[in-house]
């Protein structure tokens, strides 16, 4: 079936990144492949799991709905049948909930002229996948102008939501972030965005995407979602970063918006919008991996031109940082955000400015704070590296 041996499969296995490791791999192919295919994959997997009294990473774990869908509910005398049943029928009444909490939020929004569109897990749950209980989700994802942000929060604190954690928004933060993440008393989490992207705070590349988005519905709610093609985009360029939860199900959410709505991409739109959108190359990396991992149906001249795209010294910084991890990331990601963001104080990007934002993102009242904070949280990661060093040297 494939080239993974079983010394392998029984490596230490990785806990975060961006990449399926090879038992991810597996797993990835329990769920999208055809019968026989994912059967074996599936058997190969538990031939090195326990799944009943292992602990399993938290990115595999959110495969294992869509492993039972693919090809166990018509197979109940293979590994696990009856546990995954149970495992899909408490993702479905789990999204059940977020999808009721959903709709009475946009209501509320669409009621005070708000305009609105899904993204992530809802807009790709009932658009591509069909089956609400086979792609679990974390959180609700409700985009809005960013005209309209400040409105919308207000709006959800009038139905009992608040923010997660210390944050507060005001009109500097739209700026500096591309969403705001807010909670009700049942623990349903919004995560609100006036940004598509985490690396393109642009405008009118926000405007374009609702230009080009189409209606959906679902209860008794209309809204809007991404087209295909800006779906693929966002998909690909938000799967490609390094989390300590592996985000792999990026590779089933891609490879099942294809075999649906292969024939909607407009792949030159795709190639082009991924230049401003600093997202070029993870969308190359994305879509060649799938080549060549699963034999994605995708036009060689598409991963050809992205190739070939033009890419800045800070984009290319950007995507390692992205897909790597490391001490310093956070860091980095902050420096790299900022001198991608030309919205914040018409695009300076002095150290001085730089400080600026980090107390705007940071909610600060002066630099000195960030100071105060970037020192501590410096001294702290020192601490940490010491920390590893002795260990290792014990």
């Amino acid at each position: 079936m494939s080239n993974i041996s079983f010394t392998a499969l029984k490596a230490p296995r990785l806990a975060e990144g961006c990449w399926p490791t090879p038992e991810q791999t597996l797993l990835l192919h329990a769920a999208l492949s055809e019968q026989d295919h994912g059967i074996e994959a599936w058997r190969e997997w538990n031939a090195v799991h326990d799944i009943e009294r292992e602990h399993i990473d938290i990115g595999s774990y959110r495969l294992l709905p869509l492993v039972y869908v693919n090809i166990l509910r018509g197979n109940t005398d293979l590994p696990h049948a009856k546990l995954l049943k149970g495992l899909y029928k408490r993702t479905w009444y789990e999204n059940q909930v977020r999808l009721r909490a959903c709709a009475y939020v946009l209501h509320a929004l669409h009621d005070v002229g708000i305009d609105t569109l899904l993204l992530k897990g809802q807009a790709l749950a009932l658009q591509y996948y069909g089956e609400v209980g086979v792609r679990p989700m974390n959180d609700i994802d409700i985009f809005v102008p960013k005209s309209n942000a400040l409105r919308a929060v207000e709006v959800l604190v009038r139905l009992g939501w608040s923010a997660v954690g210390d944050t507060r928004i005001s009109a500097d933060i739209l700026n500096v972030r591309q969403s705001h993440s807010m909670i009700n008393a049942e623990g349903v989490e919004i995560d609100l965005h006036w940004c598509v992207l985490h690396f393109c705070q642009d405008e009118r590349i926000n405007a374009g995407f609702w230009d080009a988005s189409v209606p959906i519905k679902f209860s008794d709610v209309e809204t809007r979602a991404l087209c295909p093609t800006d779906q693929l985009l966002h998909v690909c360029a938000h799967g490609l970063m390094w989390n300590s939860v592996p985000p792999i199900r990026w590779v089933a959410d891609v490879l099942t918006l294809l075999n649906v709505a292969k024939e909607n991409i407009d792949w030159d739109r795709l190639v082009w919008l991924s230049g401003p959108c600093n997202a070029s190359l993870q969308l190359h990396s994305a879509l060649s991996y799938l080549c060549r991992e699963f034999k994605a149906d995708i036009p060689d001249e598409v991963i050809a031109k992205l190739e070939m795209t033009k890419t800045t010294p800070i984009q290319k910084k950007l995507y390692t940082t992205q897909t790597h991890g490391g001490v310093w990331r956070p860091v980095r990601i902050l420096w790299f955000g900022f001198l991608l963001n030309n919205q914040f104080r018409a695009g300076k990007h002095t150290p001085f400015d730089f400080l600026a934002y980090l107390r705007t993102i940071r909610e600060k009242n002066n630099i000195w704070q960030v100071l105060i904070w970037a020192g501590s949280k410096t001294l702290t990661k020192i601490f940490r590296q010491i920390d590893i060093v002795v260990a290792q040297l014990r």
